[in-house]
């Protein structure tokens, strides 16, 4: 995958991207996760998929040490 680009959306909310994963956390703590791949329109938040925790962590742990949060 190449390298990820994060994004602040707006106050207090961000996402991050790479070429097949989109995560997105928002000020009031609600969580996306997008599989870009498979659902390039984004219309299934799959934040919630028990396969997917090892994808939403990292993106997460990626985010954080964007935003300095580590």
């Amino acid at each position: 995958e190449r390298r990820r680009l994060p994004v602040d959306v707006s106050t207090g909310s961000y996402m991050i991207r790479g070429q097949d994963w989109k995560y997105c956390r928002y000020a009031d703590g609600e969580e996306m996760l997008f599989d870009l791949v498979a659902d390039p329109g984004e219309t299934v938040n799959q934040i919630d998929i028990p396969s997917l925790v090892a994808i939403r962590e990292q993106l997460g742990r990626e985010l954080d040490a964007w935003l300095g949060n580590e």
